[in-house]
């Protein structure tokens, strides 16, 4: 905040920025209601005021696209997840990520543990869930702008197809037509 603003005006600029009305954030900041619409177009006329806020609001808008690019980090684990490449420690039964993966955990949604003991010796069973693949493919397809929540009102909606390639998943989209016949496309290589 700057240094130079007084701490009316220091909480004016906190307030303002959660919804961007001047008016309850003068109220709010503790100027008086009855003058609150006077007060915030003071305040926004002041440039140190002005300063303010737009350091506040920038610092804001990189933390929300931190928390952005967070989230499509966590997607694309959990997308990109291949349970037949988790392991476990056959003594302990604790999961192990895939080798050079260890990010790949958090795809793991829960580990159930069943310890037996036998005439030849301790057996763990281990049962591994990952999180939702669909869900995931489906948030960063609307993420991207790839797929739609809704169709639009007279357009077929897009449908998306995928398909097993040699152990890997690749990703169609198919366009509905009016007479129910579809067309193909492939999205460009990555």
């Amino acid at each position: 905040m700057e240094p130079d603003l007084t701490p009316m005006q220091q909480r004016f600029v906190h307030e303002y920025c959660r919804d961007l009305n001047a008016t309850r954030a003068a109220a709010r900041a503790g100027y008086s209601p009855a003058t609150a619409c006077e007060q915030a177009s003071r305040l926004l006329a002041n440039a140190n005021v002005r300063a303010a806020v737009e350091a506040a609001k920038s610092a804001y808008l990189a933390q929300v696209q931190a928390n952005a690019a967070g989230a499509v980090h966590e997607a694309v684990i959990i997308a990109s997840s291949d349970l037949s490449e988790f392991s476990f420690d056959p003594k302990t039964g604790d999961v192990l990520p895939p080798p050079g993966r260890p990010e790949a955990l958090r795809a793991v949604s829960s580990v159930k543990r069943k310890v037996k003991n036998t005439p030849a010796g301790t057996e763990v069973e281990v049962e591994i869930r990952l999180w939702s693949k669909t869900d995931a493919l489906k948030w960063l397809g609307q993420y991207m702008g790839l797929l739609q929540k809704q169709a639009d009102a007279g357009q077929a909606p897009a449908v998306v197809i995928l398909k097993g390639v040699d152990g890997e998943l690749a990703l169609g989209l198919k366009k509905e037509g009016g007479d129910g016949a579809g067309e193909e496309q492939q999205p460009p290589p990555p």
